[in-house]
């Protein structure tokens, strides 16, 4: 018999191999096939290492998306995200330079109409756009971002911006913020 939640050497489970590894798919398969999302608990910053390390030297958008589409899919079946969790995901941002500012790359993607348009329409949560994100100090950022324990909110991974309705290739670069990073 297939043990689903059996634990590796390293005390991980399948699920948490695949939110670490950005697969949506597999957390469904695992899921479906009764992976047990009430002793679940979001992977640390170690865990993530290698997909992140190779995603960002080839596309810095993927781990972004790849994290969200996977607190989507535990969301849906029905995992609530805590503030550690969200703090695990902002330590692994940050270790990975996703949160540093980047003056020129911001002033071009102000200049690309598209970009503002869809980056207005993307809501972070319910009184923040990304394009007002981008936009802010690394203080107002602290504020706006602070993360209260079951009021985080995102967008269904099936409202995505996709290639048609978000030319990502228009893109130069994935704008970053920085960010304080809190333990």
């Amino acid at each position: 018999m297939l043990q689903i939640d059996a634990r590796d050497k390293s005390g991980c489970t399948p699920l948490q191999w695949a939110v670490a590894s950005l697969m949506p798919k597999a957390i469904d398969i695992l899921i479906n096939n009764g992976a047990d999302l009430s002793s679940f608990t979001y992977p640390d910053e170690s865990h993530f290492n290698e997909i992140y390390h190779l995603s960002i030297n080839k596309f810095a958008l993927r781990p972004v998306a790849g994290a969200l589409a996977t607190i989507e899919r535990l969301r849906e079946r029905g995992y609530e995200l805590d503030q550690s969790d969200a703090l695990k995901i902002m330590k692994i941002f940050a270790i990975y330079g996703l949160f540093k500012k980047s003056t020129d790359v911001l002033k071009s993607l102000y200049d690309d109409k598209k970009f503002v348009s869809k980056a207005t329409e993307l809501m972070v949560k319910p009184d923040l756009s990304f394009y007002k994100l981008i936009q802010l100090q690394s203080k107002e950022i602290e504020a706006q971002t602070m993360v209260k324990k079951r009021q985080v909110k995102y967008v269904p991974y099936s409202q995505r911006p996709t290639s048609n309705t978000f030319p990502i290739t228009t893109i130069p670069a994935l704008p970053t913020i920085q960010v304080p990073l809190y333990y």
